[in-house]
């Protein structure tokens, strides 16, 4: 026997089921504060924070994508956070604690950026809007923030990002002042946020971290890599001229004995982790490769026979410049200037990865030291 044919809904009664659900979408939003109004107070707060800067040449574009602004350009990322869901798919990486070795200091919460992002549906929807969003005009003034503050200051030639010849005379003043813009920035944006997004939660943690992820990357990134590069010279040889004498350190080092001897070949994982930190697009993107680091490694120093030891200060010290000295990384200092820079507080000192951060900055900056770290 054959199905039977749905039975088709009458002309009346179509109009009657779409007004009912019309009803029903109307009553549900009306119950969301700004919804029914043509809000642009979010607008204001913007145009006010950004009078700081209206002498800038960078300025103006930013502005402009305001310019012709009304509340309908943006219906749907507004509803976002009342509707709760938002669909995007990532690879993220996850830190794996079972077979990993315990800290002085425990680093049992350590976890990556994307993973915090991913797996909380109000971060997930959040970081989605700033990054990939096209029609979000968050999106688009962040995007216009990165291109003309960049090219302000730098030009193109045959793609490589270069500093404009007048911008060499007080390399240091530029850097830092620069750095106070991009701060300040980071803050606008979060300040508006909760006036933009209808519904946003008042307990989301961390929305400057994905602020500051969405804005410190692509071209703003290889900004703030080019003026360090640019500036810190001599404590970048330093640097270069340790890694050159990195061979003959480390030859009979216990723990690298250890290390290599780790049938998952987490060590080289470890190696890889530190190399791509030079290829990151992104601040977030660095951070999940310090994780990630610092997880390889703690499970390099795992004691099956002891699960429960605690690796000392010494060998997780030693572990870091032996992952430092086989990666080569030339450029590490440069991107851990940035991390230590604009990184929050709360991350650089209470969270799980301030310690690898820190790790890895000590090493660096007493690179000339490295033979007093390593015992054979």
């Amino acid at each position: 026997m054959g199905q039977k044919p749905c039975r088709k809904l009458s002309v009346k009664n179509e109009k009657q089921y779409f007004m009912k659900k019309n009803k029903e979408m109307i009553e549900h939003f009306a119950k969301v504060d700004g919804f029914l109004e043509n809000s642009s107070e979010w607008i204001v707060i913007f145009r006010e924070e950004m009078e700081a800067f209206k002498q800038s040449p960078w300025c103006k574009p930013v502005v402009e994508v305001i310019q012709y602004w009304q509340s309908y350009h943006d219906s749907s990322s507004k509803v976002a956070f009342v509707w709760n869901k938002i669909n995007s798919m990532r690879n993220v990486p996850t830190i794996d604690q079972s077979r990993a070795c315990l800290w002085p200091q425990s680093i049992t919460n350590l976890q990556t950026f994307s993973y915090e992002v991913e797996t909380d549906p109000h971060k997930k929807a959040l970081h989605a809007f700033l990054i990939e969003k096209k029609d979000c005009t968050l999106y688009r003034i962040i995007r216009k923030f990165r291109q003309s503050f960049v090219s302000n200051y730098c030009y193109r030639k045959n793609s490589k990002l270069s500093l404009k010849p007048e911008y060499y005379e007080n390399i240091l003043g530029l850097i830092q002042d620069t750095d106070e813009i991009i701060l300040s920035f980071i803050l606008i944006l979060v300040k508006v946020i909760p006036k933009f997004f209808l519904g946003l939660p008042n307990n989301i943690k961390d929305v400057q971290g994905i602020v500051r992820n969405a804005i410190i990357s692509n071209e703003l990134l290889a900004f703030l890599v080019l003026l360090r590069k640019e500036s810190f010279q001599e404590t970048q040889d330093v640097y270069l001229r340790g890694l050159q004498s990195f061979n003959e350190l480390k030859v009979n080092c216990l723990v690298l004995r250890k290390l290599v001897k780790d049938r998952n070949e987490n060590y080289m994982k470890a190696v890889a982790n530190l190399v791509e930190i030079t290829s990151c697009k992104s601040i977030g993107e660095i951070h999940d490769s310090v994780a990630m680091l610092m997880n390889n490694i703690s499970m390099c120093l795992f004691n099956e026979s002891n699960p429960e030891e605690i690796a000392t200060e010494e060998d997780i010290l030693q572990a870091f410049l032996l992952v430092i000295g086989e990666s080569n990384t030339h450029d590490l200092p440069l991107y851990l200037g940035i991390l230590n820079r604009f990184l929050d507080n709360d991350t650089l000192h209470i969270k799980e990865i301030g310690q690898g951060i820190h790790k890895l900055t000590f090493i660096v900056n007493n690179s000339k030291d490295w033979s007093s770290f390593i015992s054979n």
